[in-house]
């Protein structure tokens, strides 16, 4: 009998919407897949997609009875059909199946996540390390041009700005100014290059939270459209460094609450208007 191991994993990871994407040429080629009758196949999609949704993600209990009820199928189809089914399933330590296919794809979302939580964080230091550096400039360096331009990348990162408390606000869809983060903060400094930053890291942020392109980009539109450039990206931005986990309903929400709010403070307006107008006309009559 082949010797367990370990969980490859942690036992509380989960999938917490990420979306399970299937490669198709690479299903098609498996031996799995080229055994199975055709009425097998879409039990075989039903159980990866199921594992993908349990605790840990990825796995199966160590029970055909389970198994058979988590996908639907019955016991007895289940039986029949199980050499092919549980093909490539392996029971780990902790007493759980694990498909090395369904493996790989947990492990690269572990990666990519840890990626992202890196990334918010060096842009979470970046002002910090700014304000450092600034509170050690004189007043003669800061008219001195040498030596204060360091190199950055230009995809993830932003120059040091000499006087980060200077802002800029932006209209809000009420009228009023709001502050807005340093420009330290935006990974690009041209507002020229917003659109691309927001149908750019924008749109493959929505998409790796599970979002199709054309909803994603129908969202984006709606949110550039109604708070332009700097505020869509700014708010991007936000959903980004929060670590969003379902950031296409956080663009929405936003976006539509203010423009109910701001459609009902005309309405409250407008009634104002007619009963200043009604208390002239009574005064006029009497």
């Amino acid at each position: 009998m082949e010797p367990e191991s370990s969980p490859p994993y942690p036992p509380d990871t989960r999938a917490k919407g990420w979306r399970f994407e299937i490669d198709y040429e690479k299903i098609e080629q498996s031996d799995t897949w080229t055994l199975a009758p055709p009425e097998v196949r879409p039990w075989l999609l039903m159980l990866w997609m199921t594992s993908w949704k349990q605790t840990p993600c990825g796995s199966l209990d160590n029970s055909d009875a389970l198994i058979a009820a988590r996908i639907g199928m019955s016991a007895k189809l289940f039986s029949k059909h199980r050499d092919i089914l549980m093909r490539g399933w392996k029971r780990a330590s902790d007493g759980r199946l694990y498909h090395d296919t369904i493996t790989n794809r947990v492990l690269a979302m572990l990666e990519k996540r840890a990626k992202d939580a890196r990334r918010t964080a060096n842009r979470r230091a970046t002002p910090q390390e700014s304000q450092k550096t600034n509170s050690r400039v004189t007043d003669v360096s800061r008219v001195t041009p040498s030596g204060l331009h360091s190199e950055f990348d230009t995809k993830h990162q932003a120059p040091v700005i000499p006087e980060p408390e200077k802002s800029k606000a932006i209209p809000t869809s009420s009228g009023a100014d709001a502050p807005t983060p340093p420009i330290a903060d935006l990974p690009l400094g041209s507002e020229k290059e917003l659109p691309d930053l927001i149908f750019g890291e924008g749109l493959k942020f929505l998409i790796d939270r599970g979002a199709s392109e054309k909803n994603a980009r129908s969202v984006l539109a709606m949110v550039k459209s109604k708070h332009g450039d700097m505020g869509a990206w700014l708010m991007i931005e936000q959903a980004m460094r929060e670590e969003v986990t379902e950031p296409m309903s956080w663009l929405m929400a936003r976006t539509v609450v203010r423009k109910v709010t701001t459609d009902r403070k005309l309405s409250l307006a407008e009634q104002s208007a007619r009963d200043v107008r009604a208390s002239g006309e009574l005064s006029n009559a009497q």
